[in-house]
């Protein structure tokens, strides 16, 4: 039936599962620009994972939590391709949202402090380290890596003044470093910078500091 895009769909994963991985990918294409509609992704992250193909399974596993965002395990599993990949800092994130899904899970520590291992000089491997500890009550370990990624980001601002991006994440550790004025400024050049992708975020980060940040910001903007 050629009007069935299913049909070519599981055509190309039987011939993924096979190790005929062009041929599966043509046929798993083929429906995707045809009909419209949410495939089994998850079927094809496992072919492609059968043939260790890492980086396409990465691929399908990102439309599985896109469709299913709340499912911890989907996210477990896209963390460690990413980790398989090397995209360190993507399977940290991965990591932080399995935790916040499953607050009990004892593997998040484990698999974050095994990135860092892997990638030391990563900020971002660091800082959601240091989210995890402040979750779970480990309040010095936190601290540590919050100095660690503060001086990371201190040494980017300098290298790439214009980057609103590291102005942002150096303003977001030092909120957590509990150095407000600093935080304060730094929103406010990573604003000044590109208001347009940092204007809310600067306004969300600004309103979780004391009140009279937020009253400053309003009298700056009059």
């Amino acid at each position: 039936d050629q009007s069935d895009g299913i049909c070519y769909w599981f055509w190309g994963i039987a011939e993924i599962f096979l190790g005929d991985q062009d041929s599966g990918k043509k046929h798993i294409k083929e429906p995707e620009e045809k009909f419209s509609g949410a495939f089994p992704y998850l079927q094809l992250g496992v072919a492609y994972m059968s043939q260790k193909n890492y980086e396409g399974a990465s691929e399908a596993y990102e439309l599985v939590v896109k469709y299913e965002p709340n499912n911890a395990s989907y996210h477990a599993v896209l963390a460690f391709l990413y980790k398989e990949i090397g995209r360190y800092a993507d399977a940290s994130r991965e990591a932080l949202t399995v935790f916040r899904l499953q607050p009990e899970n004892k593997e998040v520590e484990k698999f974050l402090e095994i990135l860092l291992q892997l990638d030391i000089n990563d900020p971002t491997i660091h800082a959601s380290l240091a989210y995890f500890y402040k979750q779970t009550g480990q309040k010095e370990k936190a601290r540590q890596e919050y100095l660690i990624t503060e001086t990371f980001y201190s040494q980017a601002v300098i290298q790439y003044p214009k980057n609103a991006g590291f102005h942002f994440r150096l303003a977001s550790v030092y909120k957590e470093l509990d150095e407000y004025i600093a935080a304060y400024q730094e929103a406010l050049l990573a604003e000044k910078l590109d208001s347009k992708a940092f204007h809310d975020l600067t306004i969300n980060l600004i309103r979780s500091l004391p009140a009279d940040y937020w009253e400053r910001y309003t009298e700056l903007k009059k």
